[in-house]
């Protein structure tokens, strides 16, 4: 019993050490460096058979070497005192081949055929955090095969089955192409500006002329023509308007804003349907059909933001009028007046570009007569006067195109939270450059009837999304004249008064406009002025407050002060309304005596 427990020990070791004898082998002959193969070759061969080629190195260097049936072509090499594998390597490469050593030969064939014989397949899932998968898979199929990517809509993620070697190109290739966009806001501004007032505007038309009607010859007036004009403006065209607008040379038609993002298209659409009513005849019975379309502006912007900051935006506005009617039978149909253009623009961020030459024909019909007599049935047109006069109006857009971060929506959201919970007090973030930190103090704005979240951005010099973050707002929408907003302002906007300043000697030290203090600052000369005034730009290091932390307390007792000014604003406002409906209802119950009594 024991010689047989012994025997099966003695087994069981023998089959232990062949079995790592042959593991070492095997290991070595993988691990064995190619014999032969540092072994320096001259050669020469002109106009050979690529094959041959091969065999000729493989026979020099005595080495076996295997090509594929697909290896094909003519070559002439020339090699001096190199090595048999970059022999190799060199002319398969320069011909589209590749190669790969198993055991002690050499392999020769493409890429694709080596690949498929010997490679690993593998498949991988990338979850897409910006771009759309249809937009990457188009860019992927350039690496591998269609039919090897698959896309799940509900993840939006990649489903890649490919050869193991060609993962680490995949995901850069990934890595690069899903990266935040960024997002842009277009504020737009449509004015109808009386001819020969457009010029006061400042407007450059430095960029080209588009013409509506592709007939029109190039000595075409003006003055009638469908020529849209592209130029550029600065900021302070909007006061410009302003005037015009208070003196009635101006109508502001629509002041849209709207946020893209990078690549994507915006359209803005400001016009009625209108009802187009046509006749349809069939064998049973003559019917009326009702169509609506849009009658107004459309405008379709693409933003693309450059590698330098810059912004090339695609422009297609389209404005269409009723221009006329045409009786047919017993229908009138509208004449509908369709002008549209196209085009691309460079522009900085934060410019204005101005799209102009869309003019139009308005029909002003004036009444004059003289008092009393003028008003009298029949003999009353004895003493009147009826004129028509045309006016010529040219239709101007304004779009200013600003880039206000990347779409990250999962950042945004986490700073809007964490901005809501701290509106009315003080934050410190790091620093934009990196180095320590900055203290936030919210200044408090009141609102005036004419503005809107971009035009209070542009006030303070400051991000429109901040301030809506700030101020708990979560989308854009028409501003209440005395609204309250919180601006997000760190404390190097907050200018010390020292004696001897002036409103003029700010500005002019700052190069900014007297005006625009008196604004965001609510006051109408330096005595006014609280031991601090809010500038739109960052405070020079001998003009900023040492001691903050003093003055700090007197801006919030500043900001209870308008956020309670306004309340009691609104109330009143709401007392003015509940008195005018009380005083209307009023009047109609004496109303309804009176006539009763008449009665």
């Amino acid at each position: 019993m024991e010689d047989k427990t012994s025997k099966k020990i003695v087994i069981v070791g023998l089959l232990i050490l062949l079995t790592i004898s042959f593991s070492v082998g095997t290991m070595a002959e993988e691990t064995k460096p190619l014999p032969g193969a540092s072994k320096n070759i001259n050669l020469k061969l002109k106009g050979v058979n690529l094959r041959d080629a091969f065999r000729a190195l493989a026979d020099v260097a005595n080495m076996n070497i295997i090509t594929d049936n697909s290896v094909k072509g003519k070559v002439t090499i020339n090699l001096n005192n190199i090595t048999f594998l970059e022999s190799v390597e060199l002319l398969a490469k320069t011909n589209g081949l590749s190669y790969r050593i198993v055991g002690n030969t050499v392999l020769v064939a493409p890429p694709q055929r080596l690949e498929a014989s010997f490679a690993e397949k593998v498949t991988r899932v990338y979850k897409l955090k910006n771009s759309k998968p249809k937009e990457i898979k188009s860019s992927l199929n350039l690496l591998v095969n269609e039919n090897s990517i698959r896309i799940d809509e509900r993840t939006q993620s990649l489903v890649v089955t490919t050869y193991k070697g060609r993962i680490p190109e995949i995901e850069r290739l990934i890595t690069k192409l899903d990266q935040s966009r960024k997002q842009i806001v277009l504020q737009a501004r449509i004015e109808e500006v009386s001819r020969d007032k457009a010029e006061e505007l400042g407007i450059s038309w430095g960029f080209g002329k588009l013409n509506l009607n592709p007939n029109l010859s190039e000595t075409t007036d003006e003055e009638n023509s469908n020529i849209v004009k592209i130029g550029s403006t600065e900021l302070g065209y909007q006061a410009a308007l302003d005037l015009l607008e208070s003196n009635g040379d101006a109508t502001l038609l629509a002041n849209p804003q709207i946020a893209t993002i990078d690549g994507e298209k915006a359209s803005i659409n400001i016009s009625d349907k209108v009802p187009i009513i046509t006749t349809v005849t069939t064998d049973k019975e003559v019917r009326d059909k009702v169509e609506f379309k849009d009658i107004g502006i459309k405008l379709a912007i693409t933003p693309r933001v450059t590698n330098n900051g810059k912004i090339i935006v695609k422009v297609k506005p389209e404005v269409s009028t009723i221009s006329g009617y045409v009786n047919s039978g017993t229908n009138s149909y509208p004449q509908i007046s369709t002008r549209k253009a196209e085009t691309m623009i460079r522009i900085q961020d934060g410019k204005t570009i101005a799209i102009g030459g869309l003019i139009k024909d308005k029909e002003i019909k004036n009444l004059a007569k003289v008092p009393l007599l003028g008003d009298l049935p029949i003999l009353g047109k004895l003493f009147q006067n009826k004129s028509t006069t045309n006016r010529k109006s040219e239709l101007i857009i304004f779009i200013t195109p600003k880039i206000i971060g990347d779409g990250n929506a999962e950042s945004h959201d986490m700073l809007k939270d964490k901005l809501s919970k701290i509106s009315d007090g003080t934050i410190t973030i790091p620093n934009e450059s990196g180095s320590g930190e900055v203290m936030i103090v919210p200044y408090k704005y009141k609102t005036q009837e004419s503005d809107t979240f971009w035009s209070v951005s542009q006030h303070f010099n400051i991000s429109y999304t901040k301030i809506m973050g700030w101020s708990n707002i979560e989308y854009v929408r028409p501003l209440e004249a005395g609204e309250v907003l919180s601006i997000p302002l760190s404390q190097s906007r907050y200018y010390k008064v020292q004696k001897g300043d002036s409103l003029e000697s700010i500005a002019g030290e700052y190069d900014i406009k007297v005006e625009k203090i008196k604004l965001i600052n609510k006051i109408s000369s330096i005595k006014e002025a609280k031991p601090y005034l809010v500038l739109p730009v960052t405070v020079k290091e001998e003009d900023k407050i040492e001691d903050f932390k003093k003055v700090l307390n007197k801006i919030q007792k500043d900001a209870l002060k308008t956020k309670k000014d306004s309340s009691e604003s609104q109330e009143e406002t709401a007392q003015d309304a509940s008195r005018t409906k009380n005083e209307e209802a009023s009047d109609w119950s004496n109303f309804k005596r009176r006539q009763e009594y008449q009665q």
